[in-house]
């Protein structure tokens, strides 16, 4: 199987280059900040350096007038041998901003320069010499004269997000970026590590509405994706606490309402006030990435296919060099059933990242969609093995082996899933196979106590119901409506 994996994947890398990336214009106003180098004595403050370019970044993203690369992306080029061209031309970008970070005791050195990445000519550089609690205004200094060397006209609005008041407590902020740094992970261990730094951050100044933000939204992964060794009840309640408690601190924090919109969609199936949080938040924030990304998953569910294609193809322009949104385009496509589209984008996704387990969990599925059962089978075993064995990969791949009338290797998957402990993922996966065997009741009886305790997989059964062999049936109309859809 292994070996079959490989054949496919370089007839892929193959196959790809004769597609063009997606058509964005590479104009001036797209623009990527790259990672600011740590010219410190310590290396140990590279966390610093990567820190202040994701609130650079996050900071500039909030002048609706540019389209700002997001941090997946430009991390990438962290350590390259690519010129300012190239990497122009991989991001779709016009103009890139790159710079370096000293810092000495309480005061920093940043240096940045503004660059038009067509002819690498320099618009424009400074050099920030100040202490340590001016840092946020710094931030708010480069991206007003950004704005300005690009003939943005800042409204009134931009101008008091990026002149809004910050916390000055050098000591809260540097714990708020060891969190940051560990979430970017996106491991078990990074999530639980990222938790223990916002609740440092906080307890230092309990005033920092960003630190509650990201606390409630690890709770939430924790909550929704199983992070962790926290009872799912107890997540849920602390990600509620810290969001509304961002909220209460800076009702206009755009972080905060995407938060909070992720827990009304992923965690309470409060689609209304899901759709007001997350538009709030791209409102206030209109680069913001992540934002656009939520928003697409919520109007697939919702049904509105043709509004999740443009807010996911949104995404991928603030974030073109990221697995993840470039395997939810993916989703988005094979949800609309334009099947070829998913699979050229999982192609590109794989050319990324060989290594990511979603774009072969994503590539398993558009297969078994389209039917074509042996090809799904070595995409979901990468994918398994990726994912240390995922039940809800092992479900898909149960799925498939009965499609083929391999029942010993269902059977098989399906012990693997029924053995302790039981937990609400092996039996959403159990019940999958069990459709596929025809045993609809087991199956239905297992999916309806998910929906009382609104596990959160089930959600994605609305977006496309053609994946379920029941849908037809009034038992899963029923379910729908006990899910709010």
């Amino acid at each position: 199987m292994g070996f079959a994996v490989f054949l496919i994947i370089i007839s892929w890398f193959l196959f790809i280059k004769k597609y063009p990336s997606q058509d964005v214009t590479h104009s001036g106003l797209r623009l990527a900040v790259l990672p600011l180098k740590n010219i410190s004595t310590n290396p140990g403050d590279e966390y610093f350096a990567d820190g202040m370019t994701e609130e650079l970044i996050s900071t500039l993203s909030k002048i609706g007038g540019l389209n700002v690369i997001a941090r997946t992306s430009v991390m990438k080029y962290k350590i390259t041998n690519k010129d300012i061209s190239q990497i122009g031309n991989e991001l779709m970008v016009g103009t890139i901003l790159e710079g370096s970070v000293r810092k000495i005791s309480n005061k920093a050195r940043i240096t940045v320069t503004l660059i038009d990445a067509l002819n690498q000519e320099h618009i424009w550089s400074e050099d920030y010499d100040r202490e340590l609690k001016d840092i946020f205004l710094i931030q708010s200094e480069i991206a007003q004269n950004v704005a300005g060397e690009l003939k943005i006209r800042l409204i009134s609005s931009e101008k008091e997000q990026l002149e809004k008041n910050n916390p000055t407590d050098m000591v809260a902020f540097q714990e708020y970026l060891i969190g940051k740094h560990f979430l970017n992970q996106r491991t078990p261990q990074g999530i639980q590590s990222a938790i223990t730094h916002f609740e440092k951050s906080i307890a230092q100044d309990p005033a920092f509405a960003l630190a509650y933000a990201n606390l409630a939204y690890c709770y939430t992964l924790v909550g929704v994706a199983g992070y962790g060794n926290t009872a799912r009840n107890i997540a849920v309640t602390k990600a509620k606490e810290a969001v509304m408690k961002s909220l209460e601190i800076d009702p206009t924090l755009a972080e905060a309402h995407a938060a909070l919109g992720y827990i009304r969609f992923r965690i309470d199936w409060d689609w209304n006030e899901a759709e007001k949080e997350l538009k709030k938040a791209i409102a206030l924030k209109p680069g913001y990435s992540t934002a656009h990304e939520w928003y697409a998953l919520f109007l697939a569910v919702q049904e509105r296919l043709d509004e999740s294609l443009k807010e996911m193809q949104f995404a991928y322009e603030l974030d073109p060099l990221s697995s993840n949104v470039n395997t939810g385009l993916a989703r988005i496509y094979g949800f609309r059933n334009e099947t070829d589209k998913a699979v050229t984008q999982i192609k590109k996704t794989l050319v990324l990242d060989s290594n990511y387990a979603e774009a072969y969990f994503t590539a398993g599925m558009t297969y078994f969609k389209r039917k074509e059962y042996q090809k799904a089978v070595p995409f979901f075993t990468k994918a398994i093995d990726l994912a240390n064995r995922r039940p809800i990969m092992l479900g898909w791949l149960g799925r498939t082996y009965s499609k083929l009338g391999k029942m010993t290797e269902t059977k098989q998957l399906l012990a693997e899933l029924q053995a302790p402990p039981a937990n609400n993922d092996k039996l959403y996966s159990v019940a999958l196979i069990k459709s596929s065997l025809g045993q609809d009741d087991e199956a239905f009886n297992i999916l309806e106590n998910l929906v009382i305790q609104k596990y959160g997989l089930m959600i994605y059964m609305n977006a496309d119901k053609s994946y379920f062999e029941f849908s037809d049936q009034p038992r899963f109309q029923k379910m729908l409506k006990k899910m709010n859809f």
